[in-house]
């Protein structure tokens, strides 16, 4: 690989879904910088489906994630199976999340 192969890489907006409030993109603004001239990047995300029922019965279907983030100096003679670069593995859960939105009266 060239000596300028630069893994270095900013996620301005990663999202799966519509929007709804009080949404967390976890990887929203990630700036990574490479810190080895040979590098790899692995982004391990589950998605999660979700409905939000609101009061007046309008249902969103959307989704939500976590995400892990793994780097690794790629170069050594052991590494020779890796391929540098910047990865994302989706997962996708077979459970869904349903938030119902309620009101309590006192």
């Amino acid at each position: 690989f060239s000596d300028s192969f630069n893994t270095t890489h900013i996620i301005n907006s990663l999202s799966f879904g519509d929007e709804y409030e009080g949404r967390v993109d976890p990887l929203d603004g990630t700036a990574s910088f490479a810190k080895d001239r040979i590098s790899l990047y692995q982004y391990f995300i589950k998605i999660v489906p979700t409905s939000i029922i609101k009061q007046n019965g309008v249902v969103l279907e959307t989704n939500q994630y976590s995400t892990t983030k793994h780097y690794q100096a790629v170069g050594s003679a052991h590494d020779q199976e890796k391929l540098p670069g910047v990865f994302f593995i989706y997962d996708l859960s077979p459970i869904q999340v349903v938030y119902r939105e309620t009101s309590q009266s006192w």
